[in-house]
């Protein structure tokens, strides 16, 4: 799936997010403890119109502060949101660096908030998050983004991806996707381990 393509409804996936820790364990079973909140229909077709026509950056910057406020809970009922998902990617390469920072801060918070019912979004997002780590503006918010994405994200099924990075031109994005890997690892379970050596070498 494609960003600004409809999720499909969360399987007994391996997420990232879901590692064998006691304390990774803790977060999950608070997580589906937790009451699923309706957000995301406020923010249909009307609201991304209004902010693709918004001609200031404030404006930009004023609406997703407004989406980030609503969908900072635990916790996001899983509804179809395909406009809004093209508008956050269109967003995340706006020109003003606080809008795209702001976008960011979206991206991971859904991606938390989702988890599962996030991951086809979060695969087709992932490049464009990547490349905001070579802009020393947007660096620091693309690692917070980047750690929050795993909660939604299978590493079996981005194993490619993350090769290709590995071996990306960009000495900044090599060395930040060999951290991102690293910290991941120990909390994969062995198999996962075995197919993260098998695939990158």
């Amino acid at each position: 799936q494609c960003f600004g393509e409809a999720a499909e409804a969360p399987k007994a996936l391996r997420l990232l997010g879901d590692a064998t820790a006691d304390d990774s364990a803790t977060q999950k079973d608070s997580y589906l403890a937790a009451a699923e909140v309706a957000v995301l229909k406020k923010f249909g077709d009307h609201w991304c119109s209004q902010v693709v026509k918004a001609k200031k950056w404030t404006e930009k910057r004023d609406k997703l502060e407004e989406l980030l406020k609503a969908i900072s809970v635990e916790r996001i009922k899983a509804e179809p949101f395909p406009e809004l998902g093209k508008t956050i990617k269109l967003l995340l390469q706006d020109s003003n660096i606080v809008v795209v920072n702001c976008t960011l801060k979206v991206i991971g918070q859904l991606a938390k908030a989702l988890r599962c019912n996030f991951g086809g979004y979060s695969r087709g997002i992932f490049e464009f998050v990547v490349q905001k780590w070579k802009d020393k503006k947007a660096a620091t918010e693309a690692q917070k983004c980047m750690e929050s994405l795993v909660h939604s994200l299978k590493l079996e099924d981005m194993l490619e991806q993350v090769k290709e990075k590995l071996d990306d031109k960009s000495p900044i994005i090599r060395a930040k996707m060999c951290s991102w890997l690293s910290d991941l690892i120990p909390k994969a379970t062995p198999a996962l381990v075995k197919a993260i050596g098998t695939v990158l070498g």
